[in-house]
């Protein structure tokens, strides 16, 4: 795997678990091997987004409003797309709390998950908790879905399904981060998702929803 100055940073300065190297090396195997059927690939990728069927695709991204910097009732109703919802409460509490969130969410950059650097991933991590806080008791996908539609080039659409397509041991978000950003970084990885999405022409969707993506419709393989 790539030597890694940030992810360093991050497990030795600021307390975040890293993930154990089989971990990592079992997870990059399985996006190589899923991606790498760029035909296949494309196909999944192209069913996905395509705006005539009836995948969330195109609509969970372009939902509109969708702000860069505020919560609203379009991003809650975008996460009920891709099969979650946030409870009456937590419907509540997130709109409650839109000034909150909208400083949070601006101290976040509109960097990639593969080149972000220690304090927009930090800054991503305590947008992430806080959000998950609001939902209530451990509501760790939609507070993951819910944030990956603000900034869908840095923060992971983490569930049950690619954790389980990956064989992560899902200890928590930061760890499973870091293998994702592994993911991203990884020459192969990218270079296969690139001819992927050129075949698909969805290459302006940000890579890590190609990634989420193909790993979530390759869960049955």
């Amino acid at each position: 795997m790539l030597s890694d100055p940030v992810v360093d940073e991050l497990t030795t300065k600021h307390g975040w678990s890293g993930p154990a190297g089989p971990e990592v090396v079992g997870a990059v195997e399985a996006a190589r091997r899923l991606s790498a059927d760029t035909a296949t690939a494309a196909h999944k990728l192209r069913t996905y987004y395509d705006v005539a069927g009836d995948y969330a695709g195109r609509a969970f991204l372009d939902l509109a409003p969708n702000e860069r910097t505020e919560f609203s009732p379009a991003d809650l109703l975008a996460v009920t797309l891709l099969n979650v919802v946030a409870t009456p409460r937590g419907v509540r509490d997130i709109l409650g709390s839109r000034a909150e969130l909208s400083a949070l969410l601006a101290a976040v950059p509109g960097e990639d998950l593969a080149g972000a650097g220690v304090a927009t991933l930090r800054a991503a991590s305590t947008l992430y908790l806080r959000v998950k806080a609001l939902l209530g008791e451990n509501p760790w996908v939609v507070a993951s879905k819910l944030c990956a539609r603000k900034r869908p080039e840095l923060i992971p659409v983490r569930d049950g399904e690619i954790v389980k397509v990956l064989g992560l041991t899902n200890r928590s978000h930061r760890t499973d981060w870091i293998v994702l950003r592994c993911l991203v970084r990884d020459e192969q990885i990218r270079s296969n998702l690139d001819l992927a999405a050129g075949r698909a022409e969805v290459s302006d969707i940000p890579l890590l929803r190609l990634l989420d993506t193909l790993l979530w419709m390759s869960r049955s393989d």
